[in-house]
């Protein structure tokens, strides 16, 4: 097969080169429905704000769950009750931030496609929120930090 042609349900078409169709004709070929919808969910294009916000609310799951973790270790306690059972563990922690991660990027892409700009907003307001989350976090850290003889001396701000 040349890297002008697709297979696709079974047939092989005429195409340009792109790494994007490659992807698609590998997924066809193991994912063979009677209206290909795996091979048109794979041609989603993710715009580059909406993807660099999913990115920036990925680096601020992962600061959320590092902070916590300091937190719980220096004596602290999490206060959101839903959290409460899984904070303890850094595994199933890590798990839900990433399950609650692909569902807001898959809504986001979702409702992006039915009014432009509404993925961008919601995932905006989710950034907002966790950065006062993170906000709050660190300044707990230091408090605990403060009150513990474990924790290194402040670095004086000049």
């Amino acid at each position: 097969m040349s890297g002008s042609q697709v297979f696709s349900g079974g047939q092989v078409k005429n195409a340009g080169n792109s790494h994007f169709q490659e992807v698609t004709i590998f997924m066809s070929m193991f994912f063979r429905t009677e209206n290909n919808l795996v091979e048109s969910f794979f041609r989603v294009e993710i715009p580059d704000c909406l993807f660099l916000c999913i990115l920036l609310l990925y680096v601020l799951f992962s600061l959320d769950i590092a902070t916590t973790s300091m937190i719980l270790s220096l004596g602290g306690y999490e206060v959101n009750a839903v959290m409460v059972p899984v904070a303890g563990s850094y595994f199933f922690h890590l798990l839900l931030k990433g399950f609650v991660l692909v569902l807001v990027g898959l809504t986001a892409l979702w409702s992006e496609g039915k009014i432009p700009g509404s993925g961008l907003v919601m995932i905006l307001v989710i950034i907002g929120w966790y950065s006062l989350v993170i906000l709050n976090n660190t300044s707990v850290l230091i408090g605990l930090c403060r009150m513990a003889p474990s924790c290194p001396p402040a670095i004086p701000v000049l």
